[in-house]
This record gives structure tokens, C-alpha cells and sequence, in this order.
């Protein structure tokens, strides 16, 4: 659904017809500008992959096998979804040893990014900034994480001090806030410089 927010209210604009149920959902604006695309995450058992629709709800391109692994496929549960300012499909597979799997618009694997388990535990929502930075939030570990464009792990932003608690979902503003949604329904709101 393309929902119209007011002032004081939220209206239903359009809504499209898939032929999959999706869960993650990002917009690209940049691959093709003044034509932008939604990027969304499918989970089903075996059907695992990452479309490329059109705002009316068409298929554009699919994104479901690892050419590096014949027979193979690259998502595990790939459950949110991004893209950087270079057009690049960024995915949060919640279930993968890898976590963030980088890849460019031709379907090939860009990098995958090796998160330490003992710094975050349960990768769960992701965005990135206008230097390709990726932010993921952190369910189990109760923080929001700081990876390089190149998916290497640089910092902790936000922890359980600064009063997060189970983040799964987030997004950058155009603002410069870094806006964090909470398991329990709370949406916190942190100044990112």
C-alpha cells in the first residue's frame, strides 16, 4: 500500500497486487532516476529472493540464485532490505553466518559481510547514508551497529544506555535522524551526525 501521511491523518493512496507475500521493502530512486523501482524481500521456504517491481507492481528482475555456488541459494531469510546511493541492493538475512549480503543491480554479489556474533547478535533492520555507511539494528543485542561502505564493522551508535530496547526496523530521515522502530511498537528518534 502507498499511504499519503497528513498533518493529522493517513490516507490509503494505492495499493498493488503481488503474486508473492514480500516482507522487507526499500525504494530506488537512483538506478533509474525520475523511475523509481520498490526492492522487496520474499521468506517463503525455497522461494527465498529479493525482487525488483515496479510501482504498479510489475517484476522487473529477481535476485535468488548465488552464481559463486551452483545450485545454491544466496538468501537465507532475507527479511530487510536497502539500497545505497550507488544503486546497490543491500539485505539483512536474518538467518545467514554472513548477515549483509551487498549486491549489484547485474545480481552479482558485491560483498557479504561477516558479523561477529558476539557484537551483533540478531541483524535485523538496515538503511545506509549518502556515504554508503550501513546502520542495522541489532534485536537481541539491543543496539544500532555502524558498518563501512564495504560492510566492515566500525562502531556501536546506539546501545541499551541511550534506552534502546529490541530494534528491528530503521531509516535515516533527511534530517540526519536515525529513526529506530522498537519489537514493543516505541519509535525512538537519535540525532546521527
Amino acid at each position: 500500500m502507498f499511504v499519503v501521511v497528513q498533518e493529522t491523518s493517513m490516507r490509503i493512496r494505492k495499493r498493488i497486487r503481488t503474486s508473492k507475500q514480500y516482507r522487507g521493502v526499500s525504494c530506488d530512486a537512483i538506478t533509474s532516476p525520475g523511475n523509481p523501482s520498490l526492492v522487496v524481500t520474499c521468506c517463503a521456504a525455497g522461494m527465498q529472493c529479493v525482487d525488483v517491481l515496479t510501482l504498479d507492481g510489475g517484476l522487473l528482475q529477481t535476485f535468488r540464485d548465488d552464481y559463486r555456488h551452483k545450485g545454491q541459494l544466496l538468501f537465507t531469510w532475507p527479511y530487510y532490505v536497502t539500497c545505497n546511493t550507488q544503486g546497490e541492493v543491500v539485505v539483512s538475512d536474518c538467518q545467514s553466518k554472513n548477515g549483509i549480503i551487498c549486491l549489484c543491480r547485474n545480481g552479482k554479489v558485491n560483498y557479504e559481510a561477516n558479523l561477529n556474533q558476539d557484537v551483533i547478535r540478531d541483524p535485523r533492520g538496515i538503511c545506509t547514508d549518502r556515504f554508503g555507511n550501513i546502520f542495522i539494528a541489532d534485536k537481541t543485542g539491543n543496539a544500532v551497529h555502524c558498518l563501512n561502505n564495504e560492510g566492515q564493522y566500525q562502531s556501536v551508535l546506539i546501545n541499551e544506555a541511550d534506552g534502546l530496547l529490541s530494534p528491528i526496523a530503521l531509516c535515516l530521515s533527511p534530517f540526519g535522524q536515525l529513526v529506530v522502530t522498537q519489537e514493543n511498537g516505541d519509535i525512538k528518534v537519535y540525532k546521527h551526525s
